[in-house]
């Protein structure tokens, strides 16, 4: 985790437009999810004149599982999250929505159905980890059996 200073964020700041210019759509939409710290360090770089390494254009669902905290997903995690992107959006933007009426109870529903989803996305974030080093167990245990 880079810390910069005053001049260094300046510099970020002023640079920061200029290098997302530079992007595809695509690069762009990655760029978006990375973290801030992640952002600073490539607009540094371009800043400087260094070369950039050019941003790996991700799909859409990985991009929006990175917002949502599941960075490097799986095969089985997109497989079982591609047809529940579009009615989660749809879900949360209702929710959303919906915490505008005057009705307190519904208020009050739709809140905790955001919770819910923010939940179900750190569960997801969580076995999908649990995923990944079963898959590395398997192969450590697949060379031990080769030896």
């Amino acid at each position: 985790m880079a810390k910069y200073g005053f001049k260094e964020q300046m510099k970020i700041g002023a640079n920061e437009n200029k290098y997302v210019k530079t992007l595809t759509k695509e690069q762009k939409n990655t760029f978006k999810a990375l973290s801030r710290e992640e952002k600073d360090e490539i607009i540094l770089k371009f800043a400087n004149g260094e070369e950039v390494e050019p941003i790996e254009e991700s799909t859409n669902h990985e991009a929006w599982l990175k917002r949502k905290g599941i960075h490097h997903p799986t095969n089985v995690t997109l497989d079982a999250i591609y047809p529940l992107v579009s009615d989660s959006k749809l879900s949360s933007f209702s929710n959303t929505m919906g915490t505008f009426t005057m009705d307190i109870h519904k208020q009050a529903e739709m809140f905790n159905n955001l919770i819910l989803q923010k939940q179900n996305y750190a569960l997801i974030a969580q076995q999908d980890e649990i995923i990944k080093q079963n898959d590395y167990i398997i192969q450590l245990l697949k060379q031990i059996a080769e030896k």
